[in-house]
Formats: C-alpha cells, structure tokens, sequence
C-alpha cells in the first residue's frame, strides 16, 4: 500500500492526459459498441414485404369505404387559401379605413394640365425645275385609263413569241403580270397599292432594269404611251422629332416615344406665286396649289419609280411617290441635301425591298385593315408601311410573323439582321420627314416661288376639360403648322432653243434674188412634248418676217413603242419672227488674190454672220454663230445621250425588243447611257436664247435637272 502510494504520488496526470488521451476516448468508444451489440434483438422480421403490403392496402381501403358523420365532415373540410395569401402578400386595402372628406390638399397637382403644343413648320424648302418622259398606261377609246392593264399584259405575254429569255423581258404593268413585280414605292416609304396589288420593281442596276426595262419584251404591243411632262420638285424638311417633343412637354408624357401615339400628319397645303411683269414680280397673290393635277399623273402613269431614300424619313402623306421616267432617273430632284445621307445603297435598297414585299405578303394573307383616316395628301396613292409594321407587329398574328421572318432571315443572306433590328427598321421614324411634289401644272418660261404647310390631328381632341390647362385646346380636330420659308424661284424651261447657224445670202444686195435658196439657217432644238424627247434638226428661213419654223423630214425618237426613225412631217416652230440677217462677206477670189483666200471658204471673208430677230414679247434679240455657245453644246450632248441607246433601231421597223447588242437592249431606255439622262455632271444650267438663266440647283446637289 505504501508502495503504491508511492507510485500514486509520482504519477502526472497531466502528462498521462496529454499523452494517452485518444486512447482513453478509444477505449470508451468500444465499450459503449460493445454495450450496445449486447443489448440488441437480433430475432428475424415476423411479416414479409407483400404482407405489409397487403395491411397497407386494406386500411386504404377501409378509410375510403367509410363514411364521416356530416358534421365531423364539414368540420374537416378542404379550404382555398390562395385568396387569403392574395390578401396577405398583396397591397392592403384601405377603403374601409379611408375619410370620406380629404384631411388635407397638396399644393400642386400630381400631373400637370395638358396644353396646346408648339407647331413646327417645315424647313430649308427648295424648288427645283424639270421635265421627264411620262409613261401613261394605255388607253381605252373613251380615252379612259385601261382598268385591267394586268389581264392585258398577261394576255400579250401568252401571245408574244418564244423568245427564250423567259419572264425578263416581261412587260411590267401596274399590278399586272410580267416577272419583276412593280408598284412598290422604296425604300420605305411606302409602297404603293397600284393596280390591286402591292409588288416589287427591278432593282436599280439589275439585269431586269438594265435590260429589260419596263420597255422590253412585249412593250411595243402593250401600247404604252408616252409624252413629256414639265415640273417643278419642290422638297423641304419636317422636323418631326422636334415635334414630338413638343407633344411630350405639352402633353405631360413620359419619353418621346409616347408622343408618336398623338402625331398624325392629316394633308398639307401647298401654295406657289407667279412672277409678273412688274417693278415688283413678287406683287402677285399666293395661291393654293391643286394636287388633282399631280394625282392625275400618278394615276396615269404605268408604274412608279424605286425611291431609294430610307423608310423612316417618308411619309405616305407629304412625301409624293415618283411616276417611273421612260428616261433618266430622278437623282437629285427626287431628295433633299439635308437627307443626302438617307439615300441607300444598292445592296440595301435590295433588302428594303424585300423586306416591304415580305411585308405586305404577310399583311395581305391574314387579311388584316390598314388603320388611317379618310385618305388625303397622297394617302391614297400609297400604302402606308410604317403603319402597316406597327399593325402586324401588334396584331394577333405577331407571334407567326415572326416566326416567319425569322425563317426568311436564316435562309436569305441578303437580309442579314435580328429580329429586332428587323422590327426597328420597319417602324423606325427618323429625325426628319420629306416633304416632296412635283408640280406637274406649271408653264415653261414661267417663274415660281413656294410654301407649304401641315396638316396634324389636334392632340387633345375631345379630352376631358379638366385635363386642360385651356378649354379651347380641345377645340376643332385638326391643328396646322406654320408657313415654311419661301422656296427659291424655279424658272420651268423653254421648249424651244434655237442658235443661228449661218446666213447663206443678202436679198438686199444679191444681183439675182433666190428665193429657193434659205435666207439663213437655225440650229433648232424642240422639246416634243407629245412624245417627250428632243427633235433637233437644221431649220431654213426664206424670207424676212417669216416665223423661224419649218415643217420638214426629220428623226423623232419614241421610247414607248420604241421608235426612232425619219418621220415625214415633224414641225419646228417658234412664236418667234426673223427681222434681218447680214452675211460673210463674199469676194471674187479671182480679183483679190493678194487675200489669199482659201478655195473652200469660196470667196467669204470669215466675218461672224448676225440675225436680228423679235420675240413673242415684242422685244428685238440680236444673235450670231458664237451666241451661247455653251448652251448649244450643252444641248447637243443632251440629244446625244438621249438618242445614244437607240442607234441599234434608227430608221428599222417598230417591233417588239427580244435580242441584245453590244451589251444593251435594242432601244433599252433603261440602259446604262439612257439612265444617265437624268443627270448634268457640269453641274451647271445653260441659259435660253434669250439669256435667262434657268434656276440654278442649289448647292449640296449635284447636278440633277431633268433636262437643258
């Protein structure tokens, strides 16, 4: 005991603690196992699987054959609770608890009265001079449109002969049948509903443009006509974003974009002044220009051109769509300088257009109405696209269409977009708006100057009172803009031009009078307003007081049919009468022989031969050989151009155009020369006979007239 007493008190359980602990804790652990194990049943389960199985369907089945006492059963019944958590979760309703009188006022409203808006007017509006060859659908013998001008263009196109270039040559007919679809105003701008149906044109540059044309294939038994057409284009600016944000402060809205809902252009009004002869020439009235006229050509023509200016800066109402130009294009005179960088390029100008026809595919198929107000302005020459988007996309029939134009974006690369970026093209409305027309009731010589101004829907029409900060802005349902500034002056050109040539004798002096031999020769040119191109020709005078005219042989070019051949009986005539002429002076070369003059010039001394002549105003114009000089060349080349692509059927029988050569289409006006008619790349105007300018372009446009 003392021993281990001994042992005890030499024992650290510190260090045995630190050093044994774990197997301290080891050792309790088997213990307790140990414990347990010693404890446990180990007998073998009494029932089986399928009897417990069994037991579990018998009690089912015992619950549901039995039958709860009615009071036990509505004690237990199922409750809805989804109102309860409505109530719970959702915002609390506080009618009950609310004062029937108010406790206390604000000192400001919580939205502000509406009020009337500002009203922009349109800017920078230009007038620029013209003329083009109209393409008229053909007639009928009352002289009434052909109503049916695609049943007639099928039937000519079954009877045509096999001339084995298929549909590309087709005639191009509104609405009608012919391959490359027409009636389409691009880009964007609306496309046109012409003939009952909506289609695409050739692209610009296309082989059908370029070689078929409206002309080709079959156009010579069409009957289409044509005849020229004098114009003033007068374009101009609408800042239509500016003026949505004058609807969103005036309306109290919450972005811009709200205020598209309240902007709807209605019609325009467009007015013109007429110089007069006095000190003043401005003197005279303004007066209102009558669209009837414009309306007619539209209706008249046999198809429209492609605008190729963006979508989102036309308008269907102000912006006039552009009758197709049997020669030239419109360039310039179709656009403004401050839109120059809306114009598109050809590859996107192509996907405009197919975009637009995919469009109105879709419109037309699940039979859906354009939603606008009694049609004015040229609302009812075009369909109005934007519109027609916003419709679609808004409509029930959303969810297919974009399905099927995400289906054409996979399979087509041309369009080559999302299908937001799809949605935002079709709709989009730019910064600005177009204003264009073209003033087709016009007189050549005349000078006119004009101005223009909007027609909106009143934004607050029929608005409940006292939303108004003033009654009287819910008064009348339309609201117009301002006047625009006043355009600059457009001077319509002449038709006739004539430069002297050369004066082949003096009857004054002549020792034997030749009355068969011409007094003096003009270089005549004749805008031909019946078939809408140059005549241009030598025209003799025989006499003094004689009008400078003459009827005589002469080439007449005809894109319809298309002819250009020597026609028996083509009149030149000016109002204008031949006073005096003085010719070279002619010498016996034989007694002068210290001059040295040439055997060729027999015997003339080469001064400058001179005409006096006076005009339709009574005035007296004196001319010679080297009188504007630029102007004669100017027009020269003009008739060049113009005649160029027809050389290939100069003088030959009228007959439909089927073969190609030399790269172009027999009489092609759509051919890579006649398309360039529509431009001067001098960027300048020659002046008349009378050494009036014609309305210069303004600067920023380069140099597009419709002719010299």
């Amino acid at each position: 005991m003392k021993k281990l007493m001994g042992g005890l008190k030499g024992f650290n359980a510190k260090d045995f603690f630190l050093n044994h602990a774990e197997k301290v804790v080891f050792g309790l652990v088997v213990v307790a196992v140990l414990a347990v194990f010693g404890i446990t049943d180990w007998s073998r389960i009494e029932k089986t699987p399928e009897q417990i199985a069994a037991k579990v369907q018998a009690a089912e089945q015992a619950i549901q054959n039995s039958v709860w006492p009615a009071e036990k059963g509505a004690a237990f019944a199922l409750r809805d609770f989804a109102g309860q958590a409505q109530e719970v979760r959702g915002p609390l309703d506080v009618t009950r608890y609310e004062y029937s009188t108010n406790q206390w006022w604000p000192l400001y409203r919580k939205q502000e009265l509406a009020k009337e808006p500002e009203y922009l007017a349109v800017t920078d509006l230009i007038a620029t001079p013209g003329r083009f060859t109209l393409g008229a659908s053909p007639k009928m013998a009352d002289g009434e449109l052909m109503a049916d001008a695609g049943s007639a263009a099928a039937e000519m196109e079954n009877d045509a002969p096999d001339d084995g270039f298929d549909d590309q040559f087709a005639p191009v007919t509104k609405g009608g049948a012919g391959g490359a679809s027409s009636g389409m105003m691009m880009p964007g701008g609306p496309a046109i509903a012409h003939g009952g149906g909506a289609m695409t044109p050739p692209m610009p540059g296309s082989p059908e443009m370029m070689m078929g044309g409206p002309m080709s294939g079959g156009s010579a038994q069409s009957g289409l006509e044509s005849r020229g057409e004098r114009f003033v284009a007068v374009r101009g600016v609408w800042p239509i974003w500016q003026q949505m944000e004058k609807f969103q402060r005036a309306l109290n809205l919450q972005t811009t974009t709200d205020a598209r809902n309240f902007l709807e252009i209605l019609d325009f009004v467009l007015e013109r002044q007429t110089a007069v002869g006095a000190s003043d020439p401005w003197s005279g009235p303004w007066e209102a220009v009558d669209i009837q006229r414009a309306l007619d050509v539209l209706d008249e023509a046999y198809d429209y051109d492609i605008d190729r200016l963006d979508q989102q800066i036309l308008d269907p109402v102000i912006t006039m769509p552009l009758p197709a130009r049997l020669v030239g294009i419109w360039g310039d005179l179709a656009t403004h300088p401050k839109i120059e960088k809306f114009t598109l390029p050809p590859a996107e100008l192509e996907r405009e257009v197919k975009l637009q026809e995919k469009l109105i595919e879709e419109f037309n198929k699940f039979k859906l109405q354009e939603e606008k107000s009694a049609p004015r302005g040229f609302g009812r020459q075009q369909r109005n696209i934007r519109g027609m988007a916003e419709t679609m996309f808004s409509s029930a029939y959303a969810g297919e269409f974009d399905a099927t134009m995400s289906s054409a974006i996979k399979s087509d690369p041309m369009l080559r977009m999302t299908l937001p970026d799809l949605k935002s093209r079709l709709t989009a409305v730019g910064r600005l708006l177009l204003f264009r027309y073209m003033d087709f009731d016009v007189r050549p010589g005349f000078a006119y100057r004009y101005r223009v101004k909007l027609v909106l829907r009143n934004p607050n029409f029929e608005r409940p009172p006292e939303e108004l900060l003033d009654r009287s802005a819910a008064e009348g349902a339309e609201r117009e803009t301002p006047w625009s500034n006043e355009s600059n002056v457009a001077v319509v050109p002449e038709s006739v031009n004539y430069f002297l040539e050369d004066v082949d004798r003096d009857p004054v002096n002549e020792s034997k009078p030749s009355p068969s031999r011409p007094l003096a020769r003009f270089d005549f040119y004749e805008w031909d307003t019946t078939v809408g191109t140059m005549i241009h020709d030598i025209v003799e005078v025989k006499s003094y007081g004689q009008f400078i005219a003459e009827q005589k042989k002469s080439l007449r070019l005809d894109v319809a049919k298309p002819s250009f051949k020597d026609e028996e009986k083509v009149t030149f005539r000016s109002d204008d009468l031949l006073v005096d002429a003085v010719a070279d002076v002619r010498l016996d070369v034989a007694l002068h022989p210290d001059l040295q003059i040439a055997p060729a010039a027999r015997g003339k001394v080469g001064l400058i031969p001179e005409a006096v002549v006076v005009n339709e105003a009574g005035e007296l114009e004196s001319l010679d050989r080297l009188a504007n000089r630029s102007q004669r060349a100017s027009l020269s080349n003009y008739v060049r151009r113009e005649r160029e692509p027809f050389e290939n059927i100069k003088n030959k029988e009228d007959k439909p155009m089927t073969e190609m050569s030399g790269g172009e289409m027999p009489g092609n006006p759509f051919s890579a020369s006649a398309m360039m008619m529509g431009a001067d790349s001098s960027g300048t105007q020659p002046k008349t006979k009378r050494g009036r300018p014609k309305s210069p372009l303004k600067p920023g446009m380069s140099g597009a007239h419709a002719g010299p």
